[in-house]
Formats: structure tokens, sequence, C-alpha cells
């Protein structure tokens, strides 16, 4: 399993490196479909999911559950 925190101003056009917004999402798609090829799940979550402990949790833990059943 292999996750990724996705915040808001990595597609506001401000990515640390400077790429525009939709090859920020170019290459995050990507790098998700190299990692689900070998047979990762990948979840993702934002600030509010970090705000909510029992949200965070539950992501993690479906995400979990989908690795076992791999």
């Amino acid at each position: 399993m292999a996750g990724e925190f996705d915040g808001r101003i990595k597609y506001s056009g401000r990515a640390v490196d400077g790429a525009d917004p939709g090859e920020v999402v170019w290459r995050e798609k990507l790098r998700e479909d190299r990692l689900r090829d070998l047979g990762v799940v990948v979840i993702r979550w934002v600030w509010n999911d970090l705000f909510m402990p029992k949200r965070f949790e539950q992501l993690l833990l479906g995400g979990l559950r989908r690795a076992q059943l791999r």
C-alpha cells in the first residue's frame, strides 16, 4: 500500500518545481498507474481527512483491506 497527501497548493500553479497544474496531474496519474501495475493499492488524503482522525483511520484501513485482497 502507498499513500499520497494531496494539498490544494499542488494544483494551484504553485507546485514546488513550478509545473502547471495540468502537468502535475499528468505526472501524478502516471506515477499512480505504475504503482497499480505493480499491484500496489494507492490511497490519497487531504487536509480535511487529517483533521478528522476517524475518517483518516477509515481511509488507511480501507486501503489495507484492499491490499490484503490482492
